[in-house]
């Protein structure tokens, strides 16, 4: 796998985790108004919730464990230290974006 191949699956498990992270509120407000409009039990926005919840702890688990394309190990995370928005590898020191 190139270097280029493997930035771009970060660059979408990124995104993802920001799509998800950002339209929590907005989908389960919705929920919770079409819930009321259309007289349905509540727990309708609940599930929503839950789901939405689950789909955030999937994503930030896949950001957490991708490996750096130098080194092989987890990008953002080191022993019990992890940063998201980590721009080296923080076993190598790797920038992100780099080309072979």
């Amino acid at each position: 796998m190139t270097y280029e191949s493997q930035w771009a699956d970060l660059r979408k498990r990124r995104n993802i985790f920001w799509f998800i992270l950002l339209t929590y509120l907005p989908v389960v407000g919705l929920v919770v108004v079409l819930s009321r409009i259309l007289s349905i039990t509540p727990v309708s926005a609940a599930i929503a919730a839950v789901a939405w919840v689950v789909a955030y702890a999937v994503a930030a688990w896949r950001l957490a464990s991708f490996r750096c394309p130098g080194c092989g190990g987890r990008y953002h995370v080191k022993g019990w230290w992890q940063n998201p928005l980590a721009s080296r590898c923080l076993h190598c020191g790797l920038p992100k974006w780099v080309a072979e």
